[in-house]
């Protein structure tokens, strides 16, 4: 992995420790690696006990969850979030498969969640990816975790 990428992954996640507190780059709740899938590299990113709520999970308070960062990340944005087994849940969102072009983990023990900013082989829902040079002033892993618990929490 380009330590650049690496070096910006540590400053979003310093961005979403504020976000959701209590994450930051050098806790052991945030976990940064290599994936390879198939021969594609990825760059991952593992939250450790991101909160839930248990209305909408079924008793469950919190999950493990992964955000597969593409190899153009930041220019383009992370391919949805995975979370670490099948839950039941109340929201639609959660269909377990991947779907629109992103990887399936089923295999690893990693469900999709069908919610992000944008995709891959969808060029107007890329479109809404807005990041910036300084990851505090425009997307960046925190409104993708953002917009993912939304989702999560809401039910549907």
């Amino acid at each position: 992995m380009k330590q650049q990428l690496i070096e910006r992954v540590k400053s979003e996640i310093a961005v979403l420790a504020h976000e959701i507190g209590g994450l930051g780059p050098s806790s052991d709740r945030v976990k940064i690696g290599g994936v390879v899938i198939g021969t594609q590299r990825y760059l991952g990113v593992i939250i450790e006990n991101l909160g839930v709520n248990p209305r909408c999970f079924f008793g469950t308070k919190s999950v493990r969850a992964l955000l597969l960062l593409p190899p153009v990340y930041p220019r383009v944005p992370p391919l949805g979030i995975y979370v670490n087994r099948r839950h039941r849940v109340t929201s639609t969102h959660f269909i377990g498969r991947s779907t629109y072009g992103v990887p399936d983990l089923v295999n690893q023990g990693w469900y999709w969640f069908c919610h992000g900013v944008g995709s891959l082989d969808q060029p107007h829902l890329q479109a809404l990816w807005r990041p910036a040079a300084n990851p505090a002033d425009g997307h960046n892993l925190a409104t993708v975790v953002a917009a993912a618990r939304v989702a999560m929490n809401a039910g549907d």
